[in-house]
């Protein structure tokens, strides 16, 4: 816990001293016909299992007008706070591994100045990774993987320079299980602090 503490404040750190250097240049926020690019660590708070969840986060957005842009974003999940599967998925002790991909449009209110407002709400996918299962007497259910519909409510806001952009946002995701209710631990809260790079 303390090496992602040091690591999300060191990333912290470089964020502001490289948005510091292109202060001086001109910074146009977005803009129609724009492409960017941002990733970063993101954090899983507020789920049912009680678990703090690392993500390795990537996203990419083109601008189609001065408001309205097309992004997709994915979540690889690299751990938690919690080291190893429960043998037990039911609510009561059940652990998953959950990546998931969002995608759809976005809403910013402030184009063309440095300080950019947005909001989006997606439709996405997770993929599931349950527990390898061990048994007495040599007997294994390998580890599950399942995809589930998942939605996600975006807000964040960014500062422009004109070739990065600090960004902090929080992402609200829920999923469902077609197969037998609502997974648990799927829905949580993802914060999310880092550096983008404007394309064009």
């Amino acid at each position: 816990m303390e090496k992602l503490i040091r690591l999300l404040l060191c990333t912290l750190i470089l964020c502001t001293l490289l948005s510091g250097s292109t202060g001086a240049l001109q910074a146009q926020g977005v803009h129609a016909g724009m492409a960017r690019v941002q990733g970063t660590l993101a954090l899983g708070l507020l789920n049912k299992s009680q678990e703090l969840r690392y993500y390795l986060y990537g996203e990419g957005e083109y601008l189609l007008d001065d408001h309205w842009g097309l992004n997709g974003a994915v979540y690889a999940q690299m751990g938690s706070s919690k080291q190893e599967f429960s043998d037990n998925v039911s609510p009561s002790g059940g652990n998953y591994l959950t990546h998931s991909l969002f995608s759809g449009p976005v809403y910013h209110f402030r184009p063309n100045t440095p300080l950019d407002v947005y909001v989006a709400v997606q439709p996405g996918i997770h993929l599931t990774q349950s527990p390898r299962v061990e048994y007495p007497f040599g007997i294994t259910f390998p580890q599950v993987y399942d995809i589930h519909p998942a939605a996600s409510l975006n807000v964040g806001a960014a500062y422009y320079g004109s070739f990065f952009h600090l960004f902090g946002q929080l992402r609200a995701v829920t999923g469902h299980n077609l197969k037998a209710g609502t997974v648990y631990g799927i829905s949580e809260l993802r914060p999310t602090f880092g550096l983008g790079f404007n394309l064009f």
